[in-house]
């Protein structure tokens, strides 16, 4: 879409300010305004040389006097005494005003046979404390009753700006004065108040979008509006209306800022720092030569109050600003877009207005200053309303192309999740497939289990039925022996089986394989060995053991045996001297380690009689070894072994 504005449309905004400003300058046939006389041409001067002469002393250097038009204005800030005949006026009220431009100070008196009836102070830099009341800083009202036969005018004039004074002293009917000054007053705030209006839009954008370029915009409006509210006198009387010549220090501070805020608008809004690095460093240099042009401009004007040279170095320095930025279009005009093209219109604005009124200082110097709020403020709405449309045109391509976006990712995330069923649907199918496999193996695996289940039980009811089988054969044949070594090698075995059996019935009466508790089989393996062994001394069996101690079916087996031998050879050998037998069986954990310690109060350590226990300690310690243990023997008193082995679950 094309929205590149017509180029008559810039011609129109600018030359509706450009008349405006040349009828206001005086330029053409303007026709006498009536009621109205102009001093100028009637005005004799003559030059206080020393600036301490008073009103009466200069009184009566009347006859000294110079015409105007006569009279060569060297001194810019020398004091001028000036005189005139009193104007004659009519109108719908008694009272007139005269006014005047630019000069800083000035003083009004009237003389009457002689004496001093009227004094009035007046000027750009005078306090408002000392204006009379109904005067302003640029005029004076006069009373009633002061008839022009019998009075005096007498002027003292200080202009302090390094301009050449220019005396033009208009005299008009107070209210022929007050209603165009009136009219001129709701013009000038029509104009502030549209300005102020695009104040207010551009915080509002700023604020909504937080988009640096409202930010920058808002910059270069804010500048601009209180620029124009210097010359107008608005920005003097809200914040210095007791110093003036310091409020008119700022004057030229804002053009400085309002053309910083231009720059950086450019600069983002053009995207010059990614597109073009070197014409961005270009155009960073010159921002800072405008702030530090605008530090010199403030020590010039507060140090010297040189206003006149401080413009004319202003003015070119605008004229360099001007030929850079037709640098900057011309290098980046291919590049823009339409959009970005309505901020060069812009631009073009802005640089043809300055160099319109750069033409208008030279040709009129201080005068150019006067009513060029008019001017500055059409000129200024007009450029802004291009840079808007640029905006909105911009915000509306970006908001597009947003849609166009949104619209794009939804079609992709629709074609996305359409991808994403699918491949559920065929990983689902998978699942489905993997779990009917699973289940089918499963169901192989729960009866090849059950086939096992059903062979271990098998074999655990042999396994019981052949220990069985022996034990009780073993237990048949040994009432008839009568050999006391046969019949203790019989028990011995015996005691092994019995342990094996112990084992046995407790793993396998259990769930699953679990593990088995070391204490109960200990404390089940010594009573069956206390039944078998009947002695006729009392033997107490003493279990300690850490809570919660278990071991696997193998070196359960293993620990069984162990602690049968020792409990055999405690019963057989230990306590023939003894009152009372007295065995202690404890078991601890350390990490996963485990320390069982066995101990008698028997006889101790001796020569065995036969080779049976000799045989019984041999199977302990191999027995041991297979556990991955140790076994150490001790007397004190009694017999102790402490066998240690790790877990191995």
């Amino acid at each position: 879409m094309n929205v590149r504005p017509p180029l008559y449309l810039c011609f129109v905004l600018l030359a509706i300010p450009a008349i405006l400003l040349f009828c206001k300058s005086g330029y053409g046939a303007v026709a006498p305004e009536q009621g109205v006389v102009h001093l100028a041409p009637r005005l004799e001067v003559w030059e206080d040389s020393s600036g301490k002469a008073n009103a009466a002393a200069v009184l009566a250097k009347l006859p000294y006097f110079r015409p105007l038009h006569d009279f060569p204005l060297q001194n810019k800030t020398g004091v001028y005494w000036l005189t005139a005949p009193f104007p004659a006026l009519t109108g719908p009220v008694a009272t007139s005003v005269i006014s005047f431009t630019n000069l800083t100070y000035v003083d009004i008196y009237i003389f009457k046979a002689g004496r001093c009836v009227l004094h009035k102070k007046a000027g750009a830099f005078r306090k408002q404390s000392e204006l009379a009341r109904g005067d302003g800083r640029f005029w004076f009202s006069l009373p009633s009753g002061l008839r022009a036969d019998s009075c005096t005018l007498l002027l003292r004039v200080e202009h302090t700006k390094h301009y050449v004074p220019r005396f033009d002293f208009v005299a008009r009917d107070g209210y022929d004065f007050f209603r165009q000054q009136q009219k001129d007053e709701a013009i000038e705030l029509r104009l502030q108040g549209v300005m102020w209006i695009f104040v207010l839009y551009t915080l509002l954008c700023w604020f909504a979008t937080r988009n640096s370029t409202y930010g920058w915009l808002l910059l270069t409006i804010v500048a601009v509006t209180f620029y124009n509210l210097c010359p107008s006198g608005y920005f003097i009387a809200w914040f210095f209306p007791e110093a003036p010549a310091i409020g008119w220090l700022f004057n030229i501070h804002f053009v400085h800022l309002g053309m910083i805020g231009l720059y950086m608008l450019t600069i983002n809004f053009w995207q010059i720092r990614a597109q073009a690095p070197r014409l961005y460093r270009a155009s960073m240099i010159a921002v800072a030569s405008i702030v530090l042009f605008s530090a010199i401009s403030f020590c010039i004007n507060f140090f010297t109050g040189n206003f006149a040279f401080m413009n004319f170095l202003n003015l070119g320095t605008y004229m360099a600003h001007i030929a850079f930025s037709a640098v900057v279009i011309t290098r980046f005009w291919r590049r823009l877009d339409p959009t970005q093209k309505y901020l060069a219109y812009g631009i073009l604005m802005f640089v043809a207005s300055c160099i319109l009124v750069a033409v208008r200082i030279i040709v009129l110097r201080e005068q150019a200053f006067v009513n060029i709020t008019y001017m500055s403020s059409i000129m200024i709405i007009s450029i802004f309303i291009m840079l808007f449309a640029g905006l909105a045109k911009s915000q509306q391509r970006t908001e597009r192309e947003r849609q166009l976006a949104l619209e794009k990712l939804n079609r992709l995330q629709e074609h996305q999740n359409t991808l994403l069923e699918e491949t559920v649907k065929q990983q689902t199918k998978e699942l489905n497939s993997n779990n009917v496999r699973l289940t089918l193996q499963n169901r192989a695996l729960a009866e090849r289990n059950d086939k096992i289940a059903i062979l271990i039980n098998e074999l655990n009811h042999r396994v019981k039925n052949n220990l069985q089988l022996l034990y009780s054969l073993i237990s048949l044949q040994l009432p008839g022996i009568k050999d006391r070594a046969s019949r203790d090698v019989l028990t011995s075995n015996i005691n092994r089986i019995k342990a094996m059996m112990l084992v046995n019935r407790r793993f396998f009466h259990l769930e699953e394989l679990q593990l088995v508790n070391l204490e109960e089989l200990t404390k089940e393996l010594a009573a069956n060995i206390k039944q078998i062994y009947s002695t006729r001394r009392p033997v107490l069996i003493r279990t300690d053991f850490d809570e919660g101690i278990q071991l696997s079916s193998r070196k359960a087996l293993y620990f069984s045996l162990v602690v049968s031998e020792l409990l055999t050879n405690s019963f057989k050998y230990a306590f023939g001297h003894v009152a009372t037998g007295l065995i202690h069986i404890s078991a601890t954990r350390r990490g996963n380690v485990i320390i069982c310690r066995y101990a008698d109060n028997g006889k101790g350590p001796q020569q065995p009689r036969t080779g049976s226990s000799s045989i019984g300690l041999s199977l302990v310690k191999d027995l041991v070894r297979q556990m991955n243990g140790q076994l150490s023997e001790s007397a004190a008193p009694g017999l102790v072994y402490e066998l240690t082995f790790p877990i191995d679950l």
